[in-house]
């Protein structure tokens, strides 16, 4: 049996987004509830890997909330469609607590600057869950944040053997069904897929690594930036039987890119 059920990704699909009475709440809450089982297998693992990564300090953010995200600026509220639900983990309270200091956050407004601690503005390791697929992801910024994307790419521009060890860090991911997406455009991690493209293409040769790291240095502010691997609903990996161990798995290969591309305070 499938840990997600149709009925879990069908939560997300066609009009039931934009809503929010009780029953698309309680849906949610159902889904919701399965992802937090998930976090309570999970948790343990990166506690026993004693990496750098962490929970968010609220546990009411542990996973995304049933109801609509909005917000309030000069009293015009905004609201945003329900397409999706998470389980995300990223960086420790304190590191966090840094970016309100030093106003790591473009975004203006007093009010919006608050949001300084919230995950999705920053590097983190998420579970996803929407109409078609589930998904985890390493999520290197979002459009409305500068620091982390702006100093990774600093990073592997202009630090001597820094994309060197990115690439190294990247081979565990090849052949693993994982694609690095930028914006719209995505990258595959398939040596096979690769090799197609190469021979329709009428660019000067290059190696895969070069490509690669190409691709990963065309990236720019104001686009989401992630490595993914995407299964679709009926996908044997997501066998109740099966999902925590690949996940696991998944962090295993993800936390190296991760502790490379998040910017912490030193």
């Amino acid at each position: 049996m499938q840990y997600f059920s149709q009925t879990d990704y069908n939560t997300f699909s066609g009009e039931k987004p934009f809503l929010n009475d009780n029953r698309i709440q309680k849906e949610r809450n159902k889904v919701r509830q399965k992802l937090l089982n998930l976090d309570s297998q999970l948790w343990p693992f990166i506690q026993y890997k004693k990496w750098d990564l962490h929970r968010h300090r609220n546990p009411d953010y542990y996973v995304s909330s049933i109801l609509f995200a909005g917000f309030s600026a000069k009293k015009r509220w905004r609201t945003f469609a329900h397409t999706g639900m998470w389980l995300h983990y990223g960086k420790s309270s304190e590191q966090l607590d840094y970016f309100k200091q030093i106003d790591g956050i473009c975004i203006k407004g007093q009010f919006e600057r608050e949001l300084y601690n919230a995950f999705y503005l920053h590097t983190r390791i998420e579970f996803l869950i929407n109409s078609k697929v589930f998904k985890c992801s390493l999520v290197l910024a979002t459009n409305k944040n500068y620091l982390d994307k702006s100093e990774f790419l600093r990073k592997i521009r202009f630090r001597k053997g820094a994309s060197e060890k990115l690439l190294e860090l990247m081979e565990s991911l090849f052949e693993k069904n994982f694609f690095y997406e930028i914006g719209k455009e995505r990258f595959y991690l398939t040596c096979n897929q690769i090799q197609e493209e190469e021979e329709k293409s009428t660019e000067e040769e290059m190696s895969i690594p070069e490509k690669l790291l190409k691709f990963i240095k065309s990236d720019k502010q104001g686009v989401y930036s992630s490595i993914i691997k995407e299964y679709e609903p009926s996908y044997p990996a997501l066998d109740e039987n099966n999902i925590v161990n690949e996940m696991k798995e998944n962090l295993e290969l993800l936390y190296p890119v991760y502790n490379f591309m998040a910017w912490r305070p030193s």
